[in-house]
């Protein structure tokens, strides 16, 4: 299924060849079922052909006469809709989804905008209101620069395809229509939030709304680096760990609260109702911490459902089936999610730390000490095989990887995990003490922070070729040398070999890139695309490198072309170092771009500090 979308992503245009194929594997399957044949074949390739049709709609959309995209980039319109989900704060500006109704005084249109707003908006604007506004229509666009952000991509996937912004005087120009009454779910999420503002100010505030509701939009710039630069930015999503905990608790709970009663101990009772009783918290936080949003939270409430019936159905419970289940059922609801970062983060981690020990038998100790040890070591082992799991996406997509994420989760997971968490969830008039615990750690953790390592950006050979090379390192970790199983031994050699062939394949790799990046003898100049304003990058014979002119905009806090364009761009052809900025004038659309990468690239012109390492020249 998941081979199916990506090469519908990769080739969309054969949708009736695949409704063909689909038919005639659909006649194969059935006849194997009367027959009582195994066709296995057959079915592998039903969930390939559905896995290809399920990208169409995103791919190769076909837009009804009277979708929004039609009157993209034309005139101003009065655009009048009702706000789907829940607005987004940033900064000064508010963004939502709106699903179009009318255009002008009365045309009917179909289909989603994403919205831009600047200025004061209603705080209580929520899903569901109707409101209308005076803007134009917009067909979404990417900077064509190889490693940019493929936002076109993004928000197709999210079924937009075109945007709208609205500026000035919003007295005029916005206009809540109908606002609709706040119930049910959202309304005690919003009380939960309240409650915990009461307890700040402070920057926990927006960190505990992520740990315990899931809204992670208030955090500021400066608390997500400091959680990126230490290895722990994955405590900010409501993931297996806080899901697991939320299990453990609830099910010891039920157990020992059932067990209490007499009638309840025949044939293991209290085990199945408290595996039934503990999975109505595990939904009902999943709801309050927006599960429909999040793919690392559907993966937990999914994975924790299967464990559950495993226990009431008297079955054993397989980690990699539930991690397949919880991914096959994701991209049954929503395919696109194989291509989200949260989704390939989160089943990267799992899995890897699930084959990595299935691959590592540690013998047990008799002794409590010896115990204690392996405690930590299992510990430890989890935050490696997480770590190494996730590495070739952390690296592809943010261009760093941190130095100490493996000792500070030691520090953070338990205070968060086992503190913030718990308490947040099951006692919430403790937040006073557990936010003054969890504020201090993190202060403490800014103060011990080491620095984080930027990396260059990986092509998807690379990654594939790191994977392979770490199961090849289990495989002859997981066999012993001394064994005389034959098979064994074999699949050793074998794991040996590819060690080898990859080491060799890094090798030239690695050649590849040195010629491209410093050994080569000719003059590039390559004219970047930042929008308004201009940028070349200029590479010389040798591997010097001349960056002019940046781009940007008036106010870099809300689109940093240095961060978002340039920063991408160099990085993508292994750049981390230039030895010259030249800026033609003091112009926004052509400084504003170079204060990010004098700021966070190597840049070897001499000054007081890295953001005056700028060559004017007149």
């Amino acid at each position: 299924m998941i081979f199916g979308i990506i090469i519908a992503f990769s080739y969309p245009a054969y949708r009736i060849s695949a409704y063909i194929a689909l038919s005639a594997c659909t006649a194969f399957f059935i006849r194997g079922l009367t027959q009582k044949k195994n066709e296995l074949f057959p079915l592998i390739l039903l969930f390939f052909i559905y896995g290809y049709l399920s990208m169409q709609p995103y791919v190769a959309p076909e837009f009804p006469s009277d979708h929004v995209i039609h009157y993209a980039d034309g005139d101003k319109w009065i655009i009048t809709g009702v706000v789907e989900g829940k607005p987004i704060k940033d900064g000064d500006r508010v963004k939502f989804i709106l699903n179009a109704e009318t255009l002008g005084r009365n045309t009917p249109v179909s289909g989603r905008l994403r919205i831009t707003v600047s200025g004061d908006v209603p705080d209580d604007l929520s899903a569901g209101d109707k409101v209308s506004f005076v803007s134009r229509i917009k067909a979404i666009r990417n900077f064509n620069n190889p490693g940019g952000f493929d936002y076109e991509r993004f928000m197709a996937f999210q079924e937009v395809w075109a945007t709208a912004s609205v500026y000035g005087d919003l007295s005029e120009l916005f206009e809540v229509l109908e606002n609709k009454e706040i119930r049910g779910l959202e309304k005690f999420r919003r009380k939960i939030s309240d409650l915990i503002e009461e307890t700040g100010p402070g920057k926990h505030v927006a960190i505990l709304k992520a740990l315990i509701i899931g809204e992670k939009n208030e955090i500021e710039q400066d608390a997500r680096e400091d959680f990126s630069q230490a290895g722990i930015a994955h405590l900010l999503a409501i993931s297996g760990l806080h899901i697991g905990i939320i299990a453990a608790f609830t099910f010891i709970f039920f157990r020992r609260m059932l067990s209490s009663f007499g009638f309840f101990l025949w044939d293991m009772w209290p085990r199945k109702g408290a595996a039934v009783l503990s999975w109505f918290p595990i939904v009902a936080y999943g709801l309050l911490a927006g599960i429909a949003a999040s793919s690392s939270t559907q993966r937990a409430v999914i994975a924790t459902t299967v464990f559950f019936l495993a226990i009431v159905c008297d079955k054993n419970h397989n980690s990699m089936n539930m991690l397949a289940i919880a991914a096959i059922l994701i991209l049954f609801i929503h395919p696109p999610s194989l291509f989200s970062v949260p989704f390939q983060l989160s089943f990267s981690a799992v899995f890897s730390i699930i084959y990595g020990f299935s691959k590592i038998h540690d013998k047990k100790a008799a002794d409590k000490g010896n115990r204690m040890r392996e405690k930590l070591l299992s510990f430890f082992l989890v935050s490696l095989f997480a770590t190494l799991g996730t590495l070739p996406f952390i690296m592809l997509y943010y261009n760093q990887v941190t130095l100490v994420g493996l000792f500070a989760n030691f520090i953070f997971i338990p205070v968060i995990g086992f503190v913030v968490v718990p308490l947040g969830v099951f006692s919430v008039f403790l937040y006073p003490f557990s936010i003054k615990y969890a504020s201090l750690c993190i202060h403490i953790s800014a103060f011990v922070l080491a620095n984080t390592l930027e990396t260059v950006t990986p092509t998807y050979l690379e990654i594939f070729g790191f994977y392979i090379l770490g199961w090849a390192v289990l495989e002859i970790m997981a066999i012993s040398p001394q064994t005389t199983d034959e098979e064994e031994q074999a699949r050793r050699r074998r794991a040996k070999i590819v060690v080898v062939v990859i080491m060799l394949a890094g090798i030239l790799n690695a050649h590849y890139w040195l010629k491209e990046r410093f050994w080569h003898d000719d003059l590039r100049i390559t004219v970047i695309d930042v929008g308004q304003g201009s940028s070349a990058l200029v590479e010389t014979p040798g591997g010097s490198c001349f960056l002019m002119d940046g781009g940007g905009f008036p106010d870099n806090s809300s689109f940093d072309v240095g961060e978002r364009i340039l920063a991408p761009f160099l990085l993508h052809k292994r750049i981390r170092t230039i030895d010259k900025i030249i800026l033609s004038h003091a112009d926004s659309d052509h400084l504003n771009g170079l204060l990010y990468i004098a700021g966070h690239f190597n840049v070897k012109k001499s000054g007081p500090t890295a953001r005056h390492q700028i060559t004017r020249v007149i």
